[in-house]
């Protein structure tokens, strides 16, 4: 039995019990054109239970959108609408693990048996950005986990 799941995990399946660490090819941001670098786990087997940090080049006119139409800080993030960026609501960046000048934005996606954080950070010029993904995990946990970046 044991050389069956051998075998799952050589295919890419997560394993049974435990996490599994995801790369560069296991991000898949939404809001930026180019992906530097990505971290982050998994440790769902096959309930939603993940976090990602992708770094890279963002999507100018979305970055600019935010800029100009993200909401004010609210106790609670809202609902996203990604075709709609005054969904979004302005977020204290220092929260996410994200310190340096810049702005970020944030929403979520709420389901039955998942709650999805989705925060957007980016530079003042918006040619640089992360994108920080959690899936059922806590906000404060994964910043911890992913440790502070400056951007």
């Amino acid at each position: 039995m044991s050389a069956v799941w051998c075998l799952i995990a050589l295919a890419g399946c997560e394993p049974l019990f435990g996490s599994r660490k995801l790369g560069s090819s296991d991000c898949k941001p939404r809001k930026l054109t180019r992906v530097a670098r990505c971290t982050g786990e998994s440790t769902g087997f096959q309930e939603c239970r993940f976090y990602f940090r992708a770094v890279g080049e963002p999507d100018g006119a979305w970055c600019e959108a935010l800029v100009s139409s993200a909401r004010q800080q609210a106790e609670r993030r809202s609902e996203c609408d990604f075709a709609n960026a005054a969904s979004f609501q302005k977020l204290d960046c220092a929260r996410f693990g994200i310190t340096g000048t810049a702005n970020c934005y944030g929403c979520v996606v709420t389901g039955a048996d998942e709650s999805r954080g989705y925060v957007y950070a980016y530079s003042a010029d918006c040619r640089r950005g992360v994108e920080q993904v959690t899936c059922n995990f806590d906000d404060d946990k994964v910043a911890k986990l992913l440790g502070a970046i400056d951007l």
